[in-house]
């Protein structure tokens, strides 16, 4: 029973059933919850953050150096006099998911767009310049652009204590130009919302146990709701065309 969601303003309840196969994933994280807050959030950025210190702590091989620990508070120092910092919340909500998927996803797409320029350009590179390139394109930005690239590029090959990597500028615009159509040819990851989770499920409970199910369990008011958030089941639609001639 959510503390909270999107109608109780219409003093209607919202009660979400697990069934065995959800209890049996969730039940070793239920069992993590600290006892002085039985009632805290299965997952917590707060109590996620102290893990992942600890276990690094304990990865550990060699103890801090007293040259360590001043630059680590001096860092500290810094931070705090700049801005605070944002310490990690109690609780993950429907935007942070998002966001994470989103960087995820950027990320993912950032990296095969960048083995791609590497894989088209590096082999007209001359030997002496294919590190300092490969550098460049790999510190290019997320959101890889034609400015980006041309940037990164223009920066890698330029000339360096007297020693020019590429004899003419030409030669550097046809590397950009060869990186920036390869990019139009790699396959990248689409946009994804984690409501799309929920929309998948509609349209599967619908198919499965029926309009009326599928409402209950998304916790419609109605089910004219269900109609508009649940896809019609277009494999159906094919089998009764099948049947139907």
């Amino acid at each position: 029973r959510p503390q909270r969601h999107k109608t109780e303003h219409h003093g209607r309840s919202r009660e979400i059933a697990f069934g065995p196969r959800a209890q049996e994933i969730l039940r070793p994280f239920l069992d993590r919850i600290p006892r002085p807050e039985p009632q805290g959030p299965v997952f917590s950025p707060r109590r996620a953050e102290q893990e992942r210190l600890i276990e690094l702590r304990a990865r550990r091989k060699t103890p801090v150096q007293p040259s360590q620990q001043r630059r680590r508070e001096l860092r500290r120092s810094r931070r705090r006099v700049k801005s605070t910092p944002r310490s990690p919340g109690a609780s993950y909500d429907s935007d942070s998911y998002a966001r994470a998927i989103q960087r995820g996803i950027a990320l993912a797409n950032a990296t095969a767009v960048k083995k791609a320029i590497k894989s088209e350009i590096l082999p007209l590179v001359p030997a002496m310049a294919r590190d300092r390139v490969t550098r460049f394109i790999d510190n290019m930005a997320k959101n890889v652009t034609e400015d980006g690239i041309a940037v990164a590029l223009n920066r890698a090959v330029e000339t360096r204590a007297g020693c020019q990597v590429l004899d003419l500028q030409q030669d550097v615009a046809k590397l950009i130009a060869r990186a920036v159509r390869v990019t139009k040819d790699v396959p990248l990851v689409p946009h994804w919302h984690p409501h799309m989770l929920r929309h998948s499920a509609a349209t599967r409970l619908r198919r499965e146990h029926g309009l009326e199910s599928a409402r209950v369990v998304l916790g419609h008011a109605g089910a004219a709701v269900t109609e508009l958030y649940a896809e019609i089941d277009h494999e159906k639609a094919r089998q009764v065309a099948l049947l139907s001639g």
